[in-house]
């Protein structure tokens, strides 16, 4: 919570920031300056808190919790109207115990998803909600096709294994692939992001104030 915080911050006082250079010359700015900090302080204090107002947060234990969950949020969303957002960290959270559950009791896996799916389906559907969902890659591609996968790399494309399921997949209307670089010759950690629906591909880096894109 405090890292969104802080987050929150730096966006807030840079947008602000922006305004006012649009709003005033440089010469009022300077001559203001020490006046509306102390305003600017209380502003920004204000609208960070009313966000954080807006934001609710909710932990699941167990597939079975989530599914419950997200059947729930539909009446908590149709109460509150300005809910436009749904962030899941991470869809596959309890992949592996789905996984051994779906073994013992002689089902397919994809069953389980597809309950996931058809809530999501719900709140997307009935309340325009925009989903949008982490999925680490635990899985990788069989030792045979690693070579290509390496040489897909090593351009500069990045290769993406689905174990989710079908009835993920269809549901999945954008996907942004991220990889981690090893660059030995730069300071910071090196990200890249690969936007499945326009194909583009673009570098980044985390710094205290967010992300940093690289030209």
């Amino acid at each position: 919570m405090l890292r969104l915080v802080t987050l929150l911050e730096h966006f807030i006082r840079k947008k602000m920031e922006e305004y006012s250079n649009r709003q005033e010359p440089s010469s009022a700015i300077d001559t203001n300056k020490e006046a509306v900090s102390d305003k600017a302080q209380v502003d920004v204090e204000s609208i960070i808190k009313l966000s954080l107002k807006k934001l609710y947060v909710v932990h699941c234990n167990s597939t079975s919790q989530l599914i419950t969950t997200l059947y729930s949020l539909a009446s908590y969303v149709s109460s509150q109207g300005d809910i436009k957002l749904l962030i899941l960290d991470s869809i596959s959270a309890f992949y592996w115990i789905d996984k051994c559950e779906a073994v013992d009791l002689n089902k397919n896996v994809d069953t389980t998803h597809s309950k996931i799916v058809k809530a999501l389906e719900h709140l997307t559907a009935d309340y325009n909600l925009l989903v949008f969902a982490t999925k680490p890659a635990i899985l990788h591609r069989r030792q045979k096709e690693r070579g290509l996968q390496s040489a897909c790399l090593a351009s500069g494309s990045t290769q993406h294994f689905e174990y989710m399921g079908k009835s993920w997949q269809k549901f999945v209307t954008r996907r942004l692939i991220l990889t981690k670089h090893n660059e030995q010759a730069s300071t910071r950690q090196i990200f890249s992001v690969l936007d499945s629906l326009t194909n583009t591909l673009k570098r980044f880096f985390i710094c205290e104030a967010g992300i940093t894109f690289i030209p």
